[in-house]
């Protein structure tokens, strides 16, 4: 009670007005600073929990929930390496479907909010450590299923979202894709920052060190792999025939199934399976040996099957921690439960856990082999890593499964009758606002 009092005499008069007293425009043309008066007006007000204290805190910060999070996004690319060279911190910037201030961004892009950024401590390092950027990839597929007596369903599909560490050029230096534990991502994190940091201290030698962390990371990932397989297969798997594999990717030939990228991504499958399985008529539990393109048949005994990636996950169920932010977040979506909440939570832990082992046994490894030209196996389709665009393009196309120069997201194909007008397919023109460009 004295802190608040305390606060309160401390604040210029200005900060006692509501909400719609303050302008979110020139707010948020301030900067982080503006985020810091609006959180600062309303926690002199008491920090009620208002639809308009919501509403101003999320334009200004660029992030729906941002009275939770209090964190500061750039959407301008350009912006945030300004202030990238000038706060000598390098960039995070989350590339995602939709827009991060919308409910209904992709469902990963949902979970980072409810699961990282929501997490008081880790969204305060965040803040510390770099300087934070979204872009949107494409706007987010949304599915809309009528019950005709009142009943609507309202889900996104596919689709899937990284977090890039950049320099203040822009220059990728790192990639994280997809979801993952707390500790893990900040441990990552952690790990890209100081190599930004090496990097930035000695210009000299900066591709090296760029290629020899990348280099040891995938070399660690096929280690970790190989003993996880090893343990629970009860025989010794290759650790070196494991990253010659990882290494090892294709772009897709043409459209991909969209059940095909869901499989990348386990705890927004959850969400989606029931609905899109349904949808495209197609049993989603499959093998992944041909979405993942193994280097060559024999490779293809170093694939776990989907029964070890549960297994695997299961195993690591202990080290995923929720903050107490995270839960509170969960249990305000849910207000049916009546603060019950432990089921959703036992639920999202199994899927992050079994996520973060997806990410950092498989996807990131493969993204890391584009920054090592030793082990980037097919030249013709080598990736050009020091531009943003063109390894975001790569990544969406060969890693996500979801390439760009297929509209439809896999989720519409031709050859299928419908029964439907034009195969059920509008095509309206409508542009979406707050969607970045960069």
């Amino acid at each position: 009670m004295l802190r608040t009092v305390l606060l309160a005499l401390a604040l210029p008069l200005a900060a006692w007005a509501g909400p719609q007293d303050h302008d979110p425009v020139a707010l948020r043309g301030q900067g982080p600073q503006g985020l810091t008066t609006v959180l600062d007006a309303w926690r002199a007000d008491g920090s009620p929990d208002t639809n308009a204290w919501h509403t101003l805190a999320d334009s200004v910060a660029q992030q729906r929930d941002a009275l939770t999070s209090e964190l500061y996004w750039y959407t301008d690319l350009t912006q945030a390496q300004a202030q990238s060279e000038s706060a000598n911190k390098p960039i995070l910037s989350l590339r995602l479907l939709g827009d991060l201030t919308q409910e209904y961004s992709c469902a990963n892009s949902r979970f980072f909010r409810t699961v990282l950024y929501s997490d008081p401590e880790l969204a305060s390092w965040l803040s510390e450590t770099f300087v934070l950027h979204w872009s949107s990839e494409r706007p987010a597929p949304l599915l809309t299923i009528d019950y005709g007596d009142g009943r609507v369903v309202q889900r996104t599909i596919t689709g899937n979202s990284a977090h890039y560490v950049l320099d203040e050029t822009g220059r990728p230096l790192d990639v994280l894709p997809g979801l993952v534990s707390p500790d893990s991502f900040k441990e990552t994190l952690t790990a890209s920052a100081a190599l930004w940091s090496t990097m930035q201290s000695d210009p000299d030698r900066a591709e090296i060190e760029l290629t020899a962390y990348h280099h040891q990371g995938i070399t660690q990932s096929a280690q970790q792999l190989s003993n996880d397989l090893s343990h629970i297969r009860g025989e010794a798997v290759n650790a070196d025939a494991i990253r010659d594999w990882l290494t090892a990717i294709t772009a897709p030939d043409g459209a991909v199934h969209a059940l095909e990228p869901m499989n990348l991504a386990v705890t927004k499958m959850i969400v989606e399976e029931p609905i899109l399985t349904q949808f495209m008529g197609r049993d989603v539990r499959r093998s992944r040996g041909g979405m993942l393109n193994p280097m060559e048949e024999t490779h293809i005994n170093l694939l776990p099957s989907n029964e070890e990636w549960a297994e695997l996950g299961d195993a690591h169920m202990a080290d995923i921690v929720l903050s107490q932010g995270a839960i509170e977040r969960i249990r305000d979506e849910n207000p049916h439960l009546n603060g019950d909440v432990d089921a959703l939570v036992a639920s999202l832990t199994r899927s992050i856990a079994r996520d973060t082992l997806l990410n950092e046994r498989l996807l990131r490894p493969r993204i890391q082999a584009r920054f090592v030209d030793s082990w980037n196996v097919f030249p013709e389709q080598r990736v050009n890593t020091a531009s943003f665009q063109d390894l975001n393009t790569w990544v969406y196309a060969s890693v996500f499964l979801t390439p760009r120069e297929d509209a439809w997201l896999g989720m519409v194909d031709e050859a299928v009758y419908t029964g439907l007008d034009d195969g059920g397919v509008r095509r309206e023109a409508q542009e979406k606002e707050g969607l970045a460009s960069n």
